[in-house]
């Protein structure tokens, strides 16, 4: 992003806040002098007031104890149960050790009567797990059993989710009800005729005529639902607010850009912005939810060292990137509304319009590494909001924000969001319609679900794992409205027809769905792989349900488990929790266990991949943040029952280490042990900018000494991504010849003290030794580059002047 148009944004929206916020003020103001304030609305407000407190004094209700409680006389301490509560705890704190051993420390655990029994049981002798993994089986079933049997309190209960009555439509004039009618009929015309033109015009994908027919949709939906009256009184109650939050992101952006992205350029003036644009926002503290500042710092923790050396390289995200510089940037803005629909773009499995967010902050950015990774961190904090509305709805409020506060520091999306990737998409994709689908069931509008219908279609334009979610509102709807009544199917229809409207190009495009069979169990050859399709279900359904705990593969920088071990603690609390509450048939617990099942089998268990991908496992991170909220509460209620404590010290204290231990996780552990990515790429990353920190890197040539069949392509990629070196033309290739030694002119051009010469541990070992030996002949001295565990990739060849980095 260019100072400019930071500068250009913010000044563009004050100017908006000014001419729209301020002008329905004054005539707010000049109405109010010429009448009196009607008695309805001074009965509204009072009504607004009472139920506020309502509210307020059911979530006090709903509340952990959260101040100490009575002190417990003398004598009447229950020593049973206490003892029972700190062996329970001490069970749920065995497993955790065991993989920390394993995992942190590298000291495998080791019993020998535990892993004779192991390997007496056929089964366990299939899975990965480690063979601590038997203790592990059995402190959950005693665990559970414990959980389940000790009675628990009311406030354990899920909320008692109302779901609201069909609404009918509130009265409309004549010509709105015909405005509305005569949008969406238009709306379904232009995408009918669209469809039957692209039946006849081969190779042809409706672009720009569905995009007509969606605005009028929503425009229909938007005259039926607003009014000028609304609008007002919205922008003048709450405009205010959001427009200086929305300068706040725009600031917070710009001064992470500053710090983390740009090479060089005028830092202080993002600062400034952002200095001001706090300030103010000051004057709305006492408005502004606490969701919100959750979400500024989790962008903030997942935006730290983006830039890093450590995560320069995955190996297949770089594709997203070249597609999006070599097809986007040189397509014209009618071609890229055209490509909306078009389902099969990078890998052809990918959408175009998944590549859009990936350009759109690229555009706002930079065309380099923090422009096309900050999307993943915006995505993800944007999706809080989302899963806050819809878990309070199920759960007590106090739940929901430690479900959110799990998902917002989580070490799992905090590694995996460097990665240049769309997946995290989907997390967004999921809050949304999670949210869509509790606003539908909470209001009972048809506008609500004409939109969830939206928002299931455009699942179908996200990372392909997104589609898993689609099946996830439906099955809500069959447990809290099902399609019994006439009202009920209207609302079932609404759905329906959105989300076709949203889906009906991709019915063109059979590649779009040949190619979502990978990575299900029907793009698995089973006999070569030498396992049924069964047995890979069941193993890989116990690796998905227990990754909260322990991963097999440690992959895409992400590692140990995906959860945190302080949080794996208490979700095998929550889980009996949630057990407990759906045996007795609560909805809300049926539902939310349900769909944790569905996620455990469709993303963790049907893949047809010997363990499940870090790349989508993400999914069940709600369902684990959920545990851990209900987890938890159940230790705080057991200790607060056996003895008076400090609820609330204790809650802060708990949710403190939580985020703590994750952000140790992501930036310690995880670096440290996913090693096999601080490979050749990233460690020369690392070298150039060393070197540029003290001299004049833009002088320097680096020459990598290699075969005649490797060329410098890859890395004049990455050079483009990060800027480093200065430009690819100081990336070149030295070939050795035929007798494995490079030719005699190269002799002038390895002296030079603007030469770097790099050799590649992974050469043949002949092949190396004549190089090194012609090198050293010719004057040069080498030092070695490895990674922080020691693993050597690189030979550096200098004339001397590099005597200050070899000897750090």
């Amino acid at each position: 992003m260019s100072i400019f148009g930071v500068i250009i944004i913010i000044i563009l929206t004050m100017v908006l806040e000014y001419f729209v916020i301020i002008w329905f003020k004054k005539r707010r103001q000049r109405e109010e002098q010429k009448k009196t304030q009607p008695i309805l609305a001074e009965e509204n407000e009072t009504l607004k007031q009472r139920i506020d407190e309502l509210e307020q004094a059911l979530d006090k209700s709903l509340e952990w104890n959260l101040s100490a409680s009575p002190s417990i006389k003398a004598g009447t301490l229950n020593w049973p149960k206490l003892l029972l509560f700190l062996v329970t705890i001490f069970a749920s704190v065995i497993p955790v050790y065991f993989v920390i051993q394993e995992r942190w420390n590298k000291n495998l655990i080791s019993i020998r009567v535990i892993d004779e029994m192991w390997w007496a049981v056929p089964f366990f002798r299939e899975l990965a797990f480690p063979r601590f993994f038997l203790i592990v089986f059995a402190l959950l079933i005693v665990i559970w059993a414990i959980v389940l049997c000790w009675p628990v309190r009311a406030q354990l209960a899920f909320s008692k989710f109302n779901v609201g009555k069909t609404q009918e439509d509130a009265p409309l004039s004549d010509f709105k009800k015909k405005l509305w009618l005569g949008l969406i009929i238009a709306a379904f015309g232009i995408a009918v005729i669209g469809a039957v033109a692209t039946l006849f015009i081969k190779e042809r994908i409706p672009g720009w005529e569905l995009l007509l027919a969606l605005s009028l949709y929503l425009a229909g939906w938007a005259v039926k639902e607003l009014s000028i009256a609304k609008i007002r009184d919205f922008l003048v109650t709450r405009g205010r607010l959001i427009l200086d939050s929305v300068i706040f992101i725009i600031a917070l952006s710009g001064a992470l850009y500053a710090f983390w992205g740009s090479n060089n350029g005028p830092h202080l003036i993002f600062y400034l912005l952002f200095i001001i644009a706090s300030i103010n926002l000051v004057k709305h503290f006492r408005q502004i939810h606490p969701i919100f500042w959750i979400s500024i710092i989790s962008l903030v923790a997942m935006t730290w060292n983006i830039d890093a050396w450590e995560y320069v390289v995955i190996g297949d995200e770089y594709a997203f990137y070249k597609e999006i510089r070599n097809i986007l940037e040189n397509r014209t803005a009618w071609e890229l509304v055209n490509a909306t629909f078009n389902g099969t773009f990078v890998y052809g499995s990918h959408p175009y319009f998944s590549s859009y967010i990936h350009n759109l902050f690229m555009k706002l950015f930079d065309n380099q590494n923090f422009g096309w990774r900050f999307s993943n961190p915006v995505v993800v904090a944007s999706s809080l909001s989302f899963f806050y509305y819809s878990f309070k709805h199920f759960i007590p409020r106090q739940h929901a924000f430690v479900v959110v506060i799990f998902l917002g520091f989580s070490h799992y999306l905090i590694s995996f969001s460097k990665i240049g990737y769309n997946n995290l998409q989907a997390l967004f994709g999921l809050g949304l319609i999670l949210a869509v689908f509790t606003w539908a069931l909470k209001s009972g509008r048809n506008v609500a679900f004409a939109f969830l219908g939206l928002a299931m279609g455009l699942c179908f334009y996200l990372y392909p794992a997104a589609l898993y979610i689609v099946p996830l509102p439906i099955f809500g709807l069959l447990i809290f409205a099902p399609p019994v009544s006439k009202d009920r199917l209207k609302q079932w229809s609404w759905i329906l027809v959105s989300m076709l409207l949203l889906i009906y190009p991709l019915f063109y495009q059979p590649q779009y769905w040949q190619e979502k069979l990978a990575g299900t169990l029907l793009h698995i050859n089973f006999a070569s792989a030498g396992q049924s399709p069964l047995a890979n279900i069941i193993n890989n359904f116990f690796y998905a349900f227990f990754s909260y705990l322990y991963t097999i593969e440690e992959t895409h920088f992400v590692s140990t488990s995906f959860a945190d071990p302080l949080s794996s603690t208490f979700i095998v609390f929550g889980m009996a929790t949630l057990i407990g509450l759906a045996w007795k048939k609560n909805r809300s617990a049926l539902f939310l266990g349900g769909s944790f099942l569905f996620f455990v089998v469709v993303v963790g268990a049907s893949h047809g991949r010997q363990f499940p991908p870090t790349t989508r496992m993400f999914m069940l991170l709600p369902w684990y943040g959920l545990f851990c909220a209900y987890g938890i509460e159940w230790v705080m209620e057991k200790a607060d029952s056996l003895y008076s404590i400090n609820g609330r010290n204790i809650l802060i204290l708990i949710l403190s280490s939580i985020v703590l231990v994750n952000l140790y996780q992501s930036y310690k552990v995880d670096i440290q042990r996913v090693d096999q990515y601080q490979g050749e790429s990233a460690l020369f990353i690392k070298l150039v900018r060393e070197i540029s920190a003290t001299e004049d890197v833009s002088k320097k040539m680096y020459y990598f000494v290699e075969n005649s069949s490797w060329n410098t392509d890859g890395l004049e990629i990455i050079q483009q991504v990060y800027g480093y070196p200065e430009s690819p033309a100081q990336l070149k290739a030295l070939y050795v010849d035929e007798n494995g030694r490079l030719p005699e002119n190269a002799q002038e051009i390895v002296s030079s003290n603007q030469s770097i010469i790099l050799v590649k541990t992974n050469l043949n070992e002949s092949l190396r030794a004549n190089v090194d030996q012609q090198l050293q002949e010719w004057g040069l001295v080498s030092c070695q580059i490895c990674n922080p565990n020691g693993v050597v990739y690189f030979d550096v060849w200098h004339t001397g002047e590099l005597d200050w980095f070899c000897n750090k």
